[in-house]
């Protein structure tokens, strides 16, 4: 599916970064190491250090808190990566890298983990149930939003003890883009096909993710629902069809949804000869169907179904 998906935008795919371990924040005085990818396989990269290149290379080494991305002579400029290097005994630390709808592992780690007795997990400045001196949590199917964790950790040598890690923002990445709707021709004549497709791009970190597609017409859904197929065939367009369509793309499990903006579809009028003969009403199609995506359904009650009968 990524590569239908990237060959029909025509577009070079994104470079990604690897980040190996794979956490942030990092401890100061620790290095990490960031490798540039394409879609094929590690590469020559162009490495850019907040905004300012640094070097070419596969890999790089660093040692200090920024901002990097890079790119390849086959790939387009990844997204940002932040890495934090943290002067702090105790950090809560978020695996790399981190998409819409993933679980993540959060983990609480201290400079001398050894001597930690008990560990306490906060979302939004709230204890966080179950998750009382766990040494890792898992948060399910997170979003681009604003929340913030931390967490606390305990211990008693001459005396008791509790520190508190800074404030983490999980540094969630876009899984895909909000979907373009195409359709081909794009100002079909009356009575000809016309094929809607509806585009989008998933990273090469998660190319296995399974998208699922829906088409509607003015609220209502278009097809048999949604598939896993990006185009839909429409057999025939009449001058009445000649109104707004969008699409959506959502993952299968729906923790990603995303809809395309409205486009409007012109029918060409058929001007020279006598006039085409305008389909009847049929109980079933295995090409196009209407379902109601709000709940309408046509004067029968039934699903709209065009299906053309000269």
């Amino acid at each position: 599916m990524l590569v239908w998906l990237l060959l029909t935008l025509g577009a070079a795919p994104k470079a990604s970064l690897l980040l190996d371990p794979p956490w942030s924040p990092i401890f100061k005085g620790q290095t990490a190491t960031l490798t540039c990818k394409d879609p094929h396989s590690p590469a020559q990269g162009y490495w850019y250090h907040d905004k300012e290149f640094i070097k070419k290379s596969e890999k790089i080494q660093i040692k200090k808190t920024g901002c990097y991305k890079c790119k390849t002579d086959r790939s387009s400029v990844s997204d940002l990566v932040c890495v934090e290097f943290s002067s702090g005994w105790l950090v809560l630390q978020a695996q790399h890298p981190v998409f819409e709808g993933d679980d993540v592992t959060l983990r609480c780690q201290g400079k001398d983990d050894e001597t930690i007795r008990e560990r306490n997990y906060y979302k939004n400045r709230e204890k966080l149930d179950g998750t009382h001196n766990l040494k890792s949590i898992t948060v399910r199917s997170v979003s681009r939003d604003s929340s913030t964790y931390y967490c606390t950790a305990s211990g008693k040598s001459l005396l008791s003890w509790t520190v508190t890690s800074s404030t983490l923002k999980i540094p969630v990445q876009e899984l895909f883009p909000p979907p373009m709707l195409k359709a081909s021709p794009s100002q079909p004549k009356e009575g000809s096909p016309v094929t809607l497709t509806c585009e989008t791009r998933l990273p090469p970190q998660r190319s296995d993710v399974q998208l699922q597609f829906c088409f509607f017409r003015e609220g209502q859904a278009l097809g048999s629902g949604c598939s896993s197929s990006p185009e839909l065939q429409i057999p025939a367009m009449w001058s009445e069809d000649a109104r707004s369509y969008s699409c959506r793309a959502q993952t299968v499990t729906l923790s990603v949804t995303k809809r395309s903006p409205w486009s409007h579809i012109h029918v060409q009028s058929e001007c020279l000869g006598a006039a085409l003969p305008k389909p009847e009403l049929a109980q079933e199609s295995s090409t196009m169907t209407s379902a109601s995506w709000d709940g309408h359904q046509d004067r029968e009650g039934r699903p709209a179904v065009l299906a053309a009968s000269f």
